[in-house]
């Protein structure tokens, strides 16, 4: 599983990029997100619209105030076999208003949450492929 949180000007902008390199799902997921709130799947490779299984979320999940991977909140998630999951926090009005600390300067910088690959060919690919999708979808 590799997870990468590309930031944005905008905290709430920013893009949780999950990716599950093996042809396995990966249920109970526990992510480590910076905001509170509710995290909306902007792209699920795996859905019946792709020619996928359908494997997902539901379209979105909630975090939970635990910390985890040295972020305040977590996330669970199912993640499809060989997929990709972009989410995007949507604020409730709960969680209105954005954590100070979520800007600590790397404006637009790729974060690595998690990092476990079999491979470093693959490692790059994806690498790629995250900064050109998180790109497009904070253009």
């Amino acid at each position: 599983i590799l997870v990468w949180l590309r930031r944005a000007r905008d905290p709430n902008a920013a893009i949780l990029c999950v990716f599950n390199l093996t042809p396995l799902v990966r249920s109970e997921v526990t992510i480590g997100v910076p905001l509170p709130g509710r995290w909306v799947e902007l792209l699920n490779s795996d859905a019946h619209e792709y020619g996928g299984s359908g494997v997902g979320n539901l379209g979105a999940v909630e975090s939970r105030p635990l910390p985890r991977h040295g972020q305040p909140h977590l996330i669970r998630l199912t993640v499809p076999p060989l997929g990709a999951l972009l989410l995007r926090r949507v604020a409730t009005e709960a969680t209105a208003d954005p954590m100070k600390k979520f800007d600590n300067g790397y404006i637009g910088c790729l974060t690595p949450l998690i990092i476990m690959t079999d491979s470093f060919i693959q490692l790059l690919w994806t690498i790629g492929l995250v900064c050109s999708l998180a790109g497009f979808f904070n253009a």
